[in-house]
């Protein structure tokens, strides 16, 4: 998985993020996800545990900011590629524990690391 484009990445997480298979993710299965990964690179890195308040939290965020098409508090694949591609926060995360990132994000960075 490591070398594929951003795109079969992206597919991957949706994927696994969508645990009824219903081709959209609702706030439970974003918020389980969410836990489990930032649970997971915390223990890794040695970071303290997210609050289960602020896993809601964020997640809210993000349902709030991804779910621009209809609005029906679910996110459909393109939603979720919307976010992932718009949200910089983000971007910088997964090339930091990925190595992957789009081109707006490499361009932003090299924008901003030049002056």
């Amino acid at each position: 998985m490591c070398k594929e484009k951003y795109s079969a990445k992206l597919e991957y997480i949706f994927a696994l993020f969508d645990y009824n298979q219903s081709k959209t993710l609702n706030f439970d299965e974003l918020r389980l996800s969410i836990t489990s990964f930032f649970n997971g690179i915390c223990r890794l890195v040695g970071l303290e545990l997210p609050t289960v308040k602020d896993i809601a939290h964020r997640t809210g965020l993000i349902m709030k900011f991804a779910d621009v098409v209809d609005l029906d508090f679910r996110l459909s694949y393109d939603e979720f590629r919307s976010y992932m591609k718009h949200d910089f926060e983000t971007q910088d995360f997964l090339l930091k524990y990925c190595g992957t990132q789009t081109y707006a994000n490499a361009n932003r960075r090299y924008k901003v690391n030049r002056f």
